[in-house]
């Protein structure tokens, strides 16, 4: 929605300024107002990263699963209640492999390999 309107604005004010087809200034106004949507549609994408679900103490002592290889010099993603994280570990932990929450520092949480299950 807010697309067709900045367009219809854009528009608006390009007829009011005498502009016609071909001239630079449309296809400059065109290009930028394409540019400031993208920025737009990338930032309400960015949105959706940050994790809302869980309460910082609630998430220690959960356990999830390694999407993106963690190191010590490295932070890697973890999947942690159905939401992907930043993560840090003391240990090269590989995707796939089982972990738990040990900590949360900002917006990093502080993992460790997961025990074997039996």
């Amino acid at each position: 929605m807010a697309t067709v309107v900045s367009v219809a604005v854009a528009a608006a004010l390009l007829i009011a300024l005498g502009v016609k087809e071909g001239d630079v200034v449309l296809e400059f106004s065109g290009g930028l107002l394409a540019f400031v949507d993208l920025i737009v549609l990338v930032a309400k994408g960015l949105e959706n990263i940050t994790p809302k679900t869980l309460p910082p103490r609630e998430i220690i002592g959960a356990q999830g699963v390694v999407v993106l290889r963690v190191t010590p010099s490295r932070p890697g993603v973890v999947s942690v209640g159905g939401e992907l994280w930043s993560a840090t570990s003391n240990e090269v932990i590989e995707e796939g492999e089982r972990v738990i929450v040990v900590a949360r520092d900002g917006i990093y949480l502080r993992v460790s390999r997961a025990p074997k299950e039996p």
